[in-house]
């Protein structure tokens, strides 16, 4: 059974110092001292490679950052039934590295033992991975030690800094309610993490295995008043259905506790009905409680089943207070759906029939395959059902976009062919079609990739296969019917040869405004990849058809507009004067020249979906503006040289709020302030304005430019200064908009609708700021963003983290959209087309390719990173769009039909998931596009929704990205 808690109100253990009782106050006892032994301890290390390894029998403790943490037990006896006033954890350094300078602390909620390992797999003992290795998990089956300890539902946690007690001895001070926490028999030991992790230093300090060297702690103490050796009742307890978090197999309730003052934590059980016996809840949660009151979610319940819940307040020195109990009954699980059918009308069609012209060998197929240059194979062996025996028959919901391929091998060098389609009477207004000539290049072999538009391809000789693409874009003003075309494959001196097109326009409508997100993301102006200047007229135009191609294909272009070196692109930003109080913005007008088409929908004109504004958008803000931190921070690098610039940083500067003047929290407040009123007049639909911060102190190093500005991480967080930082200038955007967390229409994706649905309805902002961060280890997230972030960007860890990503959501009510590599230009289409729905079913509501522009040198080598290409080097004056990018947007467009089905049957993410199986894992998109549609045929035109999510996992195994640079 899992439980996560959520924390409402504030709360500190009292019976530290005085106690208050009856208007009288109790003097303490007099305090002492004890030594207290480690009785246990051992390394673990998150490196990949070693999460499996146990160091218990290792005569060493290494401390260095999120790599490698130690876990202590010690002998309470002296102190038992005492009350802790004040603690501090003794070390000696064991090696020359001696770099820790501050130290985190925590509670641990799972026991665990000791093990015999010297860095070796040790059977039933600890690791990273498990508290015992084989026999069980630290909670659920994707968990690790950060589930167990640094929870800020569940943990009691300090952070200290180090004390040179001479001879290579340290020590630092620890919150007494931690080893109260241990008394009590609510913790099962000591974490202790190196929070200076960027040093990247080895800090070895002995293990209790060394004589005269082992850890110890020295605490003061002193016996409890009469006051602290009562425990009274609950203050509160109530058990309450949770429907939003049942599922098809499991039901869910929530658990209100307040516990009495001088407690720091409760024990519990669970009766069921028809069960024999109580069982305890999982001391993971249900245990120590960081606050007085909490809400606790139980998960794993069964449905519709009555079941009680047993507390008792635990003292501070391990007494028990009174049993109280809640009754309630759990919610009945959510129908399991039935598995969605392909419909016999699509599987009845068949294989459209080869024609032969003169040399020429004209065949047509479907449109997620791409054909091998040389043999004219498809990457991908998938049955073909297209041909009604009459004429190309496909099927398309309004605002959809379907397609077709044409495969013409030649039998000689010279054989040339031209590929149109055009309306047959009486013409469909509502349709529009457009054909590509589909150009090979080079991967790790030659591959069907470019898309040039068919006006221009006349110049280009028929290779041994050519393959060109035909799509259809059904409007949303289409009425329903048949829409008829020819298709014709004309070849000079052979004649033509005419395929008859229908397609079968259903009433189903897909939303214009877009419900999931492809954020195609890149670095600086697009325009620079053609060559041009991105200030010039030229390259403003340049820009625009990037966007326009994005757009077109369901996507949206979110060009970064600064640098690491704090450098800013022409017209990314308005012209500012002044400082601090005085920082103010000058002129709008370069900044509007370049993004106010897209605000309003004004740079989209005539594309499938007309004139609809931009979803979402990076801000321009970073440390080196709108004011400069090299101006503004306190701190004076003793030596240039990298990494020993972030190690010295790391051991002498003091938190970011110290060292950064008032100026520049009041000076960036105010462009803030100035950003949220303009981008709300101009835009003319909810748009998203990304305060995102992207910046990294790997640019410090010369290899990689040496002009960085940032001295933390701050996009992809690592160690605590990063997390605190990305805090503070969190708290700078929170304070400016004056908006809590996940303000406006951005909401959870549990319960409400998503961004995109949001932003669809009329809002009277019409615009707003949220604060987004791209995290690749929200495990080591521990609370620093509560109350601060809004959109989490996360890598793979969302498919290997159910769990987590389910806690964190519920805890924080966040978006989460999930970032990558697209798949290597060489895989089959479909894992391009999957990528959108695995992210969607896993609770994603959008995705980010961290790199998608591509040079000229990309119209002759394919590359991950490069979806959309200049056509420049091969004569086209514009971007080119490749069958990786279509297949992306076609995939986005699964995501809309699926959700629109899903709102129409009421279907959580995981029901969704259930219904789609056996067609996911068929990889077949055509039969899943036809099943789906099948089921939306019937239904009232729908409006794209969100899907209820409850963080189940992904259908098919995640990728493993590249990391961002």
């Amino acid at each position: 059974m899992r439980i996560a808690w959520l924390v409402s109100v504030p709360f500190a253990v009292a019976g530290l110092s005085l106690l208050r009782t009856g208007g009288r106050q109790t003097q303490p006892a007099p305090t002492r001292v004890a030594r207290l032994a480690c009785t246990a301890d051992t390394n673990l290390s998150s490196y990949e490679t070693e999460t499996l390894l146990n160091y218990g029998a290792s005569p060493r403790i290494r401390l260095k950052g999120i790599q490698m943490l130690g876990v202590f037990q010690f002998d309470l006896k002296p102190v038992s039934g005492m009350v802790i006033e004040r603690a501090r954890l003794h070390l000696r350094y064991a090696g020359t590295d001696r770099k820790l300078r501050t130290l985190g602390f925590s509670t641990v909620a799972v026991p665990w033992t000791e093990g015999a390992g010297r860095g070796d797999r040790v059977a039933g003992a600890t690791c990273f991975a498990s508290p015992e290795l084989g026999v069980r998990h630290w909670t659920t089956k994707d968990s690790d030690f950060t589930d167990a300890a640094f929870l800020p539902e569940a943990s009691l946690v300090s952070y200290s800094d180090v004390r040179n007690d001479g001879d290579g001895r340290l020590s630092a001070e620890i919150d007494p309610r931690i080893v109260q926490a241990m008394l009590a028999g609510l913790s099962y030991g000591l974490a202790v993490t190196d929070e200076k992790g960027q040093t990247m230093a080895n800090n070895d300090v002995f293990a209790r295995e060394q004589y005269g060297s082992a850890p110890y702690l020295s605490v003061e103490y002193r016996k409890p008043t009469a006051a602290e050796t009562r425990v009274g009742a609950l203050a509160h307890l109530r058990a309450r259905p949770a429907p939003e978090w049942a599922t098809t197999a499991t039901s869910a309730a929530q658990l209100d506790v307040t516990i009495p003052t001088g407690s720091i934590g409760i024990e519990a059980a669970i009766r069921i009905a028809g069960e024999g016996h109580a069982r305890k809840l999982p001391e993971t949660v249900v245990g120590l409680m960081p606050r007085s009151s909490m809400t606790a979610h139980l998960d794993d319940l069964p449905g519709n089943a009555a079941v009680t819940i047993m507390a008792r307040p635990v003292g501070m020195t391990g007494l028990r207070g009174p049993w109280s109990s809640s009754t309630m009954r759990t919610p009945r699980l959510k129908p399991r759906p039935g598995a969605l059918k392909v419909p016999s009308s699509y599987l009845r069609l068949g294989s459209c029939p080869g024609r032969r012209l003169g040399p020429l060998t004209v065949s047509v197929t479907r449109a997620d395959v791409r054909l091998d240059p040389d043999t004219g194979e498809p990457d991908q062996r998938l049955r073909d059902h297209l041909w009604n025996g009459r004429a190309i028959y496909l099927q398309a919901c309004r605002g959809e976009r379907v397609g077709i391929t044409v495969s013409i091998a030649s039998r000689a060098a010279d054989g040339t062919a031209v590929v149109r389609c055009r309306p047959t009477a009486p013409p469909a207004t509502g349709v529009r079609y457009a054909t590509y000539r589909v150009l090979p290049v080079r991967s790790s072999r030659r591959i069907a990739d470019l898309c040039i538009p068919a006006a221009e391809t006349r110049s280009y000789p028929s290779a041994r296969v050519s393959q060109w693409l035909v799509e259809f874009d059904v409007l949303p003003s289409q009425p329903s019917g048949i829409a008829s075309f020819s298709l014709d494959v004309a070849s000079e001196g052979h004649g033509s040869v005419r395929f008859p097109v229908q397609i079968a326009v259903l009433p189903p409508a897909l939303q214009t405004r877009l419900g999931f997100e492809v954020s195609l993301n890149t670095y600086g102006s697009p325009a620079r990849a053609a060559g041009l200047d991105p200030a010039s007229a030229d390259g403003l135009r340049s820009e625009q058809q990037y966007h326009r191609l994005a757009h077109e294909h369901r996507c949206t272009l979110t060009p970064l507009g600064y640098s690491h070196s704090g450098t800013l692109e022409p017209g990314y930003a308005p012209n500012l004067s002044g400082s601090g109080a005085n920082r103010a913005v000058t002129s709008w007008a370069e900044w509007d020249k370049r993004f106010v088409a897209y605000l309003n929908g004004e740079a989209f004109v005539g594309l499938p979906r007309d004139r609809e504004p931009i979803t979402h958008f990076y801000l321009p803000f970073h440390e080196a503006w709108p004011e400069d931190i090299r101006r503004h921070y306190a701190y004076t690098p003793p030596a240039p040289a990298y990494p020993q610039i972030i190690a010295d940083h790391a051991m002498a500067a003091g938190p970011i709020e110290q060292m950064m003047s008032s100026e520049y929290s009041v000076g960036f407040q105010a462009i803030v302030r100035a950003f949220r009123e303009h981008i709300r007049q101009v835009a003319r639909a909810a748009a998203r304005a990304h305060f995102y911060l992207n910046n990294k102190y790997y640019y410090r190093d010369p290899a990689s430019g040496g002009r960085g500005t940032s001295w933390w991480l701050l996009d992809e967080p690592m160690h605590r200064d990063d997390w605190l930082a990305l805090a503070w200038f969190g708290r700078l955007l929170k304070t400016a908009v004056k908006s809590p967390a996940t303000s406006g229409s951005f909401r959870s994706a549990d319960t409400t609708a998503t961004a995109g649905d949001a932003a669809s309805s009329p809002d009277a902002s019409r615009a707003s700021i949220v604060f987004r961060a791209d995290i690749s280890r929200p495990q080591w997230q521990r609370d620093y963003l509560d109350g601060l972030v809004d959109l989490m960007v996360v890598n793979d860890e969302m498919y290997a983290r159910p769990t987590l990503m389910r806690r964190i959501r519920r805890r924080l009510g966040v978006t989460f959209w999930h970032y990558g590599e697209a798949p290597a230009p060489d895989r089959v289409l479909t894992a391009f087309e999957e990528w959108p729905l695995r992210a969607c079913l896993a609770g994603a509501d959008g995705i980010v390719p961290w790199q998608t522009i591509g040079t000229a040198a990309n119209t002759e080598r394919a590359e991950a990173t490069a979806l959309i290409v200049p056509g420049n080097r091969i004569g086209h004056h514009g971007p080119l769009a490749t069958l990786r990018l279509k297949a992306l947007g076609r995939g986005a467009q699964d995501v809309e039909l699926i959700r629109a089905l899903a709102r129409s049957r009421g279907w959580s993410r995981e029901q969704t998931r259930l219904a789609l199986t056996d067609l996911i894992e068929a990889r077949d998109g055509e039969a899943l596009r036809a099943a789906v549609r099948d089921a939306l045929r019937d239904q009232p035109s729908p409006a794209s929704q969100a899907l209820q999510s409850d963080g189940h996992s992904a259908a098919a195994p995640a990728r493993r990205p590249s990391p961002k640079p």
